[in-house]
């Protein structure tokens, strides 16, 4: 209705709205998938290389997309996060893989610094960080809050510091048993 163009124009375009929806995910997949990529492989190439530095590459950038309602993938990384919790319908299954390699970056990195942890136990633990992480995204009050003109940039790294504190407490508790 905004931009003025007819309801029946879509259905022109998208013989589906499970074709919409994968059409709006594919778009904006490339440049998400491009900046986890250089944020873990920036982790990565430190000779230090440490769980905190992975969790970070992860974790940063989708905290300061969500945080930045000026960012090209803002309405996108919230709107596939809404989607994330309910990726087992089979309607949305499909399309919700097609984000499956941004989650490989994540566990990839850190199964090379736990190579002998249980796979059972790694599993849970990327599970846990990805959940925890995908519905931050969608608490839009609370990053704006942190991010935005009520709190400072500091109260921002702040978070960013809590959170991989807190989830590299979680993994190594998992992990190292």
């Amino acid at each position: 209705a905004r931009c003025g163009a007819a309801l029946g124009l879509i259905s022109h375009y998208f013989e589906s709205k499970d074709d919409l929806f994968r059409d709006v995910v594919a778009r904006r997949l490339p440049l998400l998938s491009a900046m986890i990529r250089a944020s873990i492989d920036a982790a990565l190439a430190r000779p230090d290389v440490t769980t905190s530095g992975i969790v970070r590459g992860f974790v940063a950038p989708f905290l300061q997309i969500g945080a930045d309602p000026a960012s090209p993938l803002h309405h996108y990384v919230r709107l596939t996060s809404h989607f994330m919790s309910s990726y087992r319908d089979p309607h949305l299954t499909p399309t919700l893989r097609t984000l499956q390699p941004i989650s490989h970056m994540f566990s990839d990195a850190l199964r090379g610094q736990w190579p002998n942890a249980p796979e059972e136990r790694f599993l849970s633990a990327v599970y846990l960080v990805e959940s925890a992480l995908v519905f931050m995204t969608q608490d839009q009050g609370f990053l704006e809050d942190l991010a935005g003109s009520r709190a400072s940039p500091d109260k921002f790294h702040q978070l960013v510091d809590d959170t991989v504190e807190f989830f590299c407490g979680g993994i190594e508790r998992l992990l190292a048993a």
